[in-house]
């Protein structure tokens, strides 16, 4: 860069135009030596939000400056070297430093940046909360179960995860809950079963379901009702001996 700047100041001074210099190109690193560009190697390109006035050309490089310099209208002159294109000037404009035929262009251009500034949503993973304690000898499901009920369920866009007893506070984080643990109206699994009914989600077990099937009696005489048969099996009592 030293070397450039240096052979840069021996050379004739810059080319003009409209009052603005215009910096002097090196065609080959490897032998530097300055020149003023021609005509068509300088370009003056006013863009909006990112879209060039005009019909220009170069709209990828008026994408880049306005990401680098988000100005709503600017105009930014380019010179060409080594077969590249590059900014050596950006100034912001006014509308009164339009045109009419610009001006008319506005519309169009600025729809044009309200379509392409829309964030790209990627489709959202249904999230499901699974409460599991691996410590527990009498859970319903292995870790290896879970671990494949996740794999099988990501290509249908449901992500499992593992929640704790003591992880209630993200259960709100999820879509629906899937009890793995011992159920009960005394155990912890009735406080996660409510607090997910509560939030509108799908939960297996259900409360409804936790207090029908913890109440054996009550659960026996449904089924009695219904006319599935069950085995046989006694009522217990305390002091009855059989």
């Amino acid at each position: 860069m030293a070397a450039r700047l240096r052979l840069a100041a021996e050379v004739a001074p810059q080319l003009l135009t409209g009052g603005l210099a215009v910096p002097l190109v090196i065609d080959d690193p490897d032998e530097p030596q300055p020149r003023a560009p021609l005509a068509h190697e300088v370009v003056a390109m006013r863009i909006v939000a990112g879209s060039t006035l005009g019909g220009q050309a170069h709209e990828a490089t008026a994408r880049r400056c306005f990401a680098a310099w988000p100005l709503p209208l600017m105009e930014a002159m380019l010179v060409q070297e080594a077969g590249r294109w590059r900014v050596f000037s950006l100034q912001p404009l006014l509308l009164s430093d339009l045109s009419g035929a610009e001006r008319a262009e506005l519309p169009a251009l600025l729809a044009r940046y309200g379509a392409r500034s829309q964030p790209e949503t990627a489709p959202t993973m249904l999230s499901l909360a699974v409460l599991w304690d691996g410590s527990d000898p009498g859970t319903a499901s292995s870790a290896e179960t879970l671990d494949r009920l996740a794999r099988v369920a990501a290509p249908h866009g449901l992500r499992v995860e593992r929640l704790h007893p003591s992880d209630f506070d993200l259960l709100s984080d999820h879509d629906a809950l899937f009890i793995r643990t011992v159920t009960g109206v005394d155990q912890p699994a009735w406080a996660w079963a409510t607090r997910a009914e509560s939030l509108g989600m799908p939960v297996i077990d259900h409360p409804d379901a936790i207090v029908r099937c913890g109440n054996k009696v009550y659960l026996h005489e449904l089924l009695q009702r219904a006319g599935i048969a069950t085995p046989p099996h006694p009522h217990l009592r305390p002091r009855v001996q059989l």
